[in-house]
């Protein structure tokens, strides 16, 4: 489980985007971003993961200009995947094998004060598995 961030906090507006940012440059496996509003605005978390780490975006609407700045972000910065979740309304972020659960949008991170805690009795795997359950039949 991850030492960088070892508690829950609410923090001030900018140091969600320091913190984001933190996260997803610590990684060394994947990101994994789960949020129903992300946007293109996303992109600039993902391009901060170190080369070959792989990044994925669950999002609620991903569309055609989501796909195509995604397109292109993989240019630069390759192994990222969109993919469309519309069954859960909170904000998870996966780095490796630890799960952080965010108050707000990964789009608005920076713009107010949010909160963030660390869920340590829950793997990425399982989030993901109760994501792709949720979605069978929708």
């Amino acid at each position: 489980r991850s030492t960088l961030f070892p508690y829950t906090t609410l923090f001030r507006s900018r140091d969600g985007l320091v913190l984001i940012a933190d996260l997803v440059k610590s990684a060394k496996q994947s990101v994994v971003f789960i949020d129903p509003y992300a946007n293109i605005e996303v992109l600039k978390f993902a391009a901060m993961r170190a080369k070959n780490i792989k990044a994925v975006i669950y999002s609620a609407r991903i569309t055609p200009e989501f796909k195509a700045a995604k397109d292109m972000h993989n240019k630069q910065h390759p192994g990222l995947e969109l993919k469309t979740m519309r069954t859960i309304h909170d904000r998870f972020l996966l780095i490796d094998d630890t799960v952080y659960h965010f108050g707000a949008s990964f789009k608005d991170m920076g713009n107010e004060m949010t909160a963030f805690s660390i869920l340590n009795f829950v793997t990425p795997e399982e989030v993901i598995a109760k994501i792709q359950a949720s979605m069978k039949g929708k």
